[in-house]
C-alpha cells in the first residue's frame, strides 16, 4: 500500500482539501473539499490529481454560458432585420445581452447582479413578442426592470 500524502490546505481548481475522510474502495484516499462555491465536495486524491476541480458547479457555468450563448445565436438567426416587428426585436436582444453578455456595457446592472430573462422569454422571442403585442407594446415604450 502507497503512503497517503497529506492535501490539507492544498487547491486544485475551485477545491480546497480540508480533511482525509476515509479510503475509497479504489483504495485511494478520499478527501473533504470546500468549493469556491461554498459546497462541500468529497472526492478521491487519484481525481484531484487527475483534474476534477469543482464541485460540478463549473460544468454546470460552462452549460449554461454554452447555452446561453446558442441561445443568443438562435435569435438572431430566427429574427430577421426584414421583421413587422423590427425595433421590439431589437429590445429583446438588448434586454438579453443586458442580463447575459459580460461584454455588454449595462451587464454590471443586470445579469451581473443576478438579473435574468424568466425561462419563457429566455428561450422564445416569439413568446416574448406575443406578451408584448397582448399588453399593449408601442414605439415609443422601453422595458426595465420594475425594482432595482
Amino acid at each position: 500500500m502507497s503512503k497517503v500524502i497529506d492535501l490539507t490546505g492544498q487547491r486544485f481548481g475551485r477545491l480546497l482539501a480540508i480533511e482525509k475522510v476515509g479510503t475509497a474502495n479504489s483504495g485511494h484516499a478520499l478527501w473533504l473539499c470546500l468549493c469556491d462555491c461554498g459546497k462541500y465536495h468529497t472526492t478521491t486524491s487519484n481525481q484531484l490529481h487527475s483534474g476534477t476541480n469543482s464541485c460540478g458547479c463549473l460544468q454546470r457555468e460552462r452549460a449554461s454560458q454554452s447555452a446561453k450563448s446558442r441561445i443568443g445565436k438562435k435569435i438572431s438567426k430566427r429574427c430577421s432585420v426584414g421583421q413587422e416587428h423590427y425595433r421590439l426585436h431589437q429590445c429583446y436582444k438588448d434586454m438579453f445581452n443586458r442580463c447575459y453578455n459580460t461584454n455588454n456595457k449595462s451587464y454590471k446592472r443586470y445579469g451581473g447582479r443576478g438579473i435574468g430573462i424568466c425561462d419563457e422569454w429566455l428561450n422564445d422571442f416569439y413568446s416574448f413578442r406575443d406578451w408584448a403585442l397582448a399588453n399593449g407594446y408601442a414605439d415609443d415604450l422601453t422595458i426595465d426592470r420594475i425594482n432595482v
